[in-house]
């Protein structure tokens, strides 16, 4: 009867290292699905569509925000997302996987496509956009672009419109991209303008904040008068 005992407590715990191990290496697989399945009945319950998204014929989409009134507002950084993402799939390269897993699942609801050349389209549809949106101002003599945001954002105090650096560089990396494939002069003309942002401080438009002539930080949620988020994956 001992070496019963003995035998089965053997068995369970072979038998529970096995689920542990196992549960860890599928839970690698079945997580990220998992969380997106949930995002999407809890938008389904709350506002009657599977996906926060709507994303146009061009591949252009808008964000809903349950705060807004539940209104749809083009916002650049997801722009920008999505632009990398058809980026990737019309190459498929896997060049921004690793940025990318992190919106893949849980922030990222791209329409289907039959035909590897529709990638291509949505994203030259991205780099058009962020150069029609582009605002152009001055400062000191000098032209930059800015993506603004049309909707206000209280946890930061931010009132429309407002900026982000992280807008900024992720329509460069577009605009670049776009640039290298068609030579069409517009995108490395409005990469140029939106890298000149970097120089011009949230306070006076731009998103940077220069603590010191070699210690800058580039803002996430900029806006004069706003409150400093200091977020630092948007830097």
């Amino acid at each position: 009867m001992l070496k019963l005992n003995k035998k089965t407590l053997v068995t369970f715990a072979i038998m529970l290292i096995i689920a542990i191990f196992g549960g860890v290496l599928l839970s690698n697989y079945t997580e990220s699905l998992a969380s997106r399945v949930a995002v999407q009945l809890m938008q389904l319950v709350s506002h009657g569509s599977v996906t926060p998204h709507k994303v146009d014929k061009n591949g252009i989409p808008r964000v809903r925000y349950p705060n807004l009134d539940k209104e749809f507002f083009y916002n650049p950084v997801y722009i920008g997302i999505y632009g990398l993402y058809y980026h990737d799939m019309w190459l498929d390269n896997g060049e921004n996987k690793y940025f990318l897993k992190y919106y893949s699942y849980y922030s990222l609801f791209p329409p289907k496509v039959d035909e590897n050349e529709t990638w291509f389209d949505f994203f030259l549809s991205t780099a058009t956009w962020f150069v029609e949106n582009q605002k152009l101002k001055k400062w000191h003599g000098m032209t930059y672009g800015i993506y603004e945001y049309p909707f206000r954002w209280d946890i930061y105090k931010l009132e429309p419109p407002w900026a982000s650096g992280m807008a900024q560089g992720l329509a460069i990396q577009i605009l670049l991209r776009a640039w290298l494939v068609t030579h069409d002069q517009r995108y490395i003309k409005s990469a140029f303008f939106a890298r000149n942002a970097f120089f011009v401080p949230v306070q006076e438009g731009g998103v940077t904040y220069k603590d010191s002539p070699d210690s800058w930080w580039f803002e996430e949620y900029a806006a004069p008068g706003a409150r400093e988020s200091r977020v630092l994956n948007g830097m």
